[in-house]
């Protein structure tokens, strides 16, 4: 059981990623991730001590799947994966360094004398790989419609999904809630981002590998955009509408690059480091900010000029989860949102520094977004979409309702909605209504299998 969970709180789908975690910890080192001599002493494990990290165990276990599982473990809620689809995001990208850390160089294919060591190298990512397809199959249970549960003797029981869960629509979305349909085929979209001159669009498509395709609204076309093997997502659009910022693995590493949207050029790196997700863009084109993913301090907040030779900035550091940073028109605010007070929240702080945080949101808000013209900052809340108004340069209004609806969310740390010029929403939304449940699936003796797979 979750800590929550052994203290009598509600459980949710977090409490089963702490499960899930679990197995795998317990996969990976063949011992338990809590331990205790009676029931008493196991649930007091669970609740105030934390599990040695597997790479102490395993030591060439990669950084990358030790942090995903900590993470998994973690006693606050709010401090792990917040959904089965984040988990699933991360586990592909862990089995995506891992396939390419296992490519050999071409030094080491025609040097015999090397064969010993990186054949050792392949074993161990080819390993890490499995659990990984292992973890990602598994994963993928926990995105049917209905969260599944696992009992204690290893009965898996779960929703079958339906293939309609993943076929979305781009939508327009009025002041008033009414909903329009872009012109563009069903697809797992996610993420869209409009264009500074409104026509174009950049969604990314969710797949076995994630990509980012270009809506164009004049012509009618849904093109990808040619970048190096590997998932890239999400897409933020330059100030000039001539470049894509993305986040993508390559090389063992998911950083910041660059493109140009019609495919000319090469890819350019911006960044180096921890993961890293691109979030917003300064209203004079300057300036990104974006959420870095680290090991040690979780999810921090960065600047980056976009001068092509500035180094990143960190913005916001704290024991607390801080994402989705959204700067403000007039480069005065940053909205972001944060765990920090035991329940994500809306938070502003002065771009330019030197002033504390204010709270926006009072029951709960995630996925922040600034009007054009700065006067008013929107977020969500569960189904409903609030807005608050900005008055004079240094305070804010009350929180109210727009109007409630549902829709797609974000699962890459960032705002997954934008504003266009005439004030609509473009969103993302199921195709279908969800199908009501007509059955439960039972897998006996989950555990078992999942370790059978392994061998």
């Amino acid at each position: 059981m979750a800590p929550e969970q052994l203290e009598g709180k509600e459980a949710d789908a977090r409490s089963d990623i702490f499960a899930f975690g679990s197995v795998v910890y317990e996969m990976a080192t063949g011992r338990a991730a809590f331990e205790g001599k009676s029931q008493a002493s196991l649930i007091a494990a669970i609740l105030d001590r934390e599990p040695p990290p597997i790479s102490t165990i395993r030591p060439l276990t990669p950084m990358h799947l030790d942090h995903v599982v900590m993470r998994c473990l973690a006693k606050n809620p709010e401090d792990r994966w917040q959904s089965a689809s984040d988990l699933l995001m991360e586990l592909r990208w862990t089995s995506e360094v891992a396939l390419t850390d296992a490519k050999p160089s071409s030094s080491q294919e025609t040097r015999p004398e090397q064969s010993g060591p990186h054949l050792l190298k392949i074993g161990v990512v080819a390993l890490i790989a499995a659990i990984a397809v292992v973890i990602g199959g598994a994963a993928m249970w926990l995105l049917k419609p209905e969260t599944p549960n696992v009992s204690d003797s290893g009965t898996l029981a779960y929703v079958a999904g339906s293939p309609q869960l993943y076929e979305r629509r781009l939508v327009w979305v009025d002041r008033g809630g009414k909903v329009e349909a872009l012109p563009v085929p069903v697809g797992d979209y996610l993420d869209p981002d409009i264009s500074t001159d409104g026509r174009f669009i950049a969604v990314q498509i969710l797949g076995q590998t994630h990509t980012i395709s270009i809506f164009d609204r004049v012509r009618g076309t849904l093109t990808p955009l040619d970048t190096p093997a590997g998932s890239s997502n999400p897409g933020r659009w330059t100030l000039d509408g001539k470049k894509i910022i993305y986040r993508a693995s390559r090389a063992g590493t998911r950083n910041l690059f660059w493109k140009a949207w019609n495919g000319s050029g090469d890819e350019e790196r911006l960044t180096t480091g921890s993961p890293q997700t691109p979030s917003s863009i300064s209203s004079d084109g300057k300036q990104l900010a974006f959420t870095e993913d680290n090991v040690a301090t979780g999810l921090d907040i960065w600047l980056l000029r976009l001068d092509g030779k500035s180094k990143p900035e960190l913005f916001l550091r704290t024991p607390a989860a801080e994402y989705a940073p959204q700067i403000e028109p007039h480069s005065r605010w940053i909205a972001y949102q944060s765990n920090a007070s035991g329940s994500m929240q809306i938070y502003v702080r002065p771009l330019a520094g030197g002033g504390g945080q204010v709270q926006i949101s009072t029951s709960g808000g995630a996925e922040p977004l600034w009007s054009r013209d700065g006067r008013e900052l929107f977020y969500i809340n569960g189904n409903r979409m609030m807005v608050v108004d900005v008055i004079g340069t240094t305070a804010f209004s009350a929180p109210r309702q727009l109007f409630e609806d549902a829709f797609v969310e974000s699962t890459n740390q960032v705002t997954g909605y934008d504003i266009a010029a005439d004030g609509r929403f473009l969103r993302v939304q199921q195709a279908e209504p969800e199908q009501p449940l007509t059955e439960i699936q039972l897998v006996f003796d989950w555990f078992a299998e999942l370790k059978e797979r392994m061998r």
